[in-house]
């Protein structure tokens, strides 16, 4: 959906000359409303307004928009066009942050509603068989890496969706985002085993300021660079964040007094951060990058501030009774 958003025509229109003409052709079976918002995509890119030509094969349209288009020129051909339509800004605009073209305006999409409901209720069961009522009381639910699971959710859809836009394709995309979430989670496994962290408060706020910059900028510069140059480039910017995320996931998990436990509340954290994941609908995409800074700012609340199940060096006395995983236990799930 990349294609039909403000930018995608945009860049169309940037190869159209002086005196050429952009012709964009689409099935509008959807619906009036589908019409309206293909009219409102090519007037924000362009500035003009375009000749419609409702031609009605396979309830297709054709958009003509040129600097110098007459629309006589165009009536030449077929008398069926309409000069000068009129926009309806009641109807959302595709945007690279916002590119749902098919969302019906006003709608509800009840389908995604539904299924995330039966994960909610289904996982709230489990969790309730496993905890029962000590879920909230920190003895049993470790909190921190809980929103941490739900974190890396939200930052891993950020990473997919920007990174469309500089592949395109599926595979490409998930190929460079997972190559990079795993080559910087094997980076933080690789510190946190060879060197002991023993403030990993630290990693916060580098992983906040490289939030900020992915919510900040945008992939779409990155476009002027060739495949293997925007994939460097694009999944390391992308990526950097999960490799303070994992040397914070990895600390904490080596200090927690129960890993088993806290590897639990991870992959339910995971689960809520996938349901937080379809509010990119209302929010917009770049939006994630702030939606994934919530939690992990509330992990170091939490796990810094209140954290009864962290064997921390301030309740040790700086002992050197810190709980040593055998090697790998400390691999990173969901950071």
């Amino acid at each position: 959906n990349f294609v039909y958003t403000v930018e995608g025509v945009r860049a169309g229109w940037r190869q159209v000359k002086e005196d050429g003409i952009l012709s964009l052709s689409f099935s509008v079976y959807a619906g009036r409303w589908m019409a309206e918002r293909m009219l409102g995509i090519i007037r924000e890119a362009t500035g003009l307004s375009p000749i419609v030509v409702p031609h009605g094969l396979n309830y297709g349209i054709t958009y003509l928009v040129g600097r110098h288009l007459r629309p006589e020129a165009v009536a030449a051909i077929t008398p069926k066009l309409i000069v000068d339509p009129t926009p309806n800004p009641a109807i959302r605009i595709p945007t690279d942050d916002w590119p749902f073209l098919y969302l019906r305006p006003g709608s509800i999409p009840y389908a995604y509603l539904s299924v995330l409901l039966v994960i909610v209720v289904t996982s709230a069961l489990a969790i309730r068989r496993v905890y029962g009522r000590e879920m909230f009381t920190g003895r049993r639910f470790d909190v921190p890496l809980f929103l941490m699971g739900a974190a890396f959710m939200l930052l891993e859809t950020r990473m997919v969706t920007e990174l469309s836009l500089l592949f395109g394709s599926t595979w490409v995309v998930n190929s460079v985002v997972f190559a990079g979430i795993l080559l910087m989670v094997l980076l933080a496994n690789w510190v946190t085993a060879r060197r002991k962290i023993d403030d990993p408060q630290k990693y916060y706020l580098p992983l906040a300021i490289c939030l900020l910059a992915t919510w900040f900028t945008g992939a779409g510069i990155l476009n002027r660079f060739s495949l293997l140059e925007r994939g460097l480039i694009g999944g390391l910017i992308y990526a950097l964040p999960i490799a303070f995320a994992g040397l914070i996931f990895s600390s904490l998990l080596r200090r927690s007094k129960d890993p088993a436990t806290a590897l639990r509340g991870n992959l339910l954290g995971a689960v809520l951060g996938g349901v937080l994941e379809y509010s990119s609908m209302v929010v917009g995409l770049k939006a994630m990058a702030l939606l994934a800074l919530s939690p992990y700012l509330g992990s170091y609340a939490v796990g810094f501030r209140w954290s009864p199940h962290l064997d921390s060096p301030s309740r040790r006395g700086h002992s050197s009774s810190t709980l040593d995983l055998p090697p790998g236990t400390s691999a990173t799930l969901s950071p």
